[in-house]
């Protein structure tokens, strides 16, 4: 693993999902941040690279094509920008769109093809208590199918709203 240069993107795992920012160089970072509990303070600041790492690893996301003063200026043009959403505009987002000009997360949709999977899942459970009744489905893929089905819709909103972006 290579150490990040200026304006290299990078992340670091905390636990359940992954943090991205943009690395300025003299233990500076640019990235979309707010409190856990509550996003909606979140916005594009600057913060010293230990309190991006917060006790992880940073690693160094590679792209082709990749040219590091572009990338800083658009991250500095972000500079204050308050629209994090998670499926739209969060810090992988921003990340890429700093180095790639094209704002995506792969994060969110593995995310996104994880639920679609549920839903294919909460299919077949709405199958088997259309064959076997309700109390036999219940049974054997009551939870999976309510999960499947819920996780279905969230799927389906996020592909209808990504398309637009």
């Amino acid at each position: 693993m290579r150490h990040p240069q200026r304006g290299d993107h990078i992340k670091v795992h905390r636990g359940t999902y992954e943090h991205h920012g943009i690395f300025l160089g003299n233990g500076k970072v640019i990235h979309f941040s707010g409190e856990i509990a509550s996003k909606s303070n979140a916005e594009v600041r600057y913060d010293s690279v230990e309190t991006f790492k917060n006790g992880g690893d940073i690693e160094v996301v590679e792209h082709e094509d990749h040219d590091p003063e572009q990338t800083i200026r658009r991250a500095n043009e972000l500079i204050g920008s308050k629209d994090y959403s998670v499926f739209f505009n969060n810090c992988e987002h921003f990340s890429n769109y700093c180095v790639e000009g094209e704002k995506r997360s792969p994060q969110v949709q593995r995310g996104v093809t994880s639920v679609a999977s549920g839903a294919t899942v909460g299919t077949t459970g709405a199958a088997t208590t259309a064959i076997l009744g309700t109390t036999a489905a219940a049974v054997i893929l009551g939870p999976v199918a309510a999960a499947g089905a819920a996780m279905a819709g969230v799927a389906l909103v996020y592909n209808l709203f990504s398309k637009k972006k």
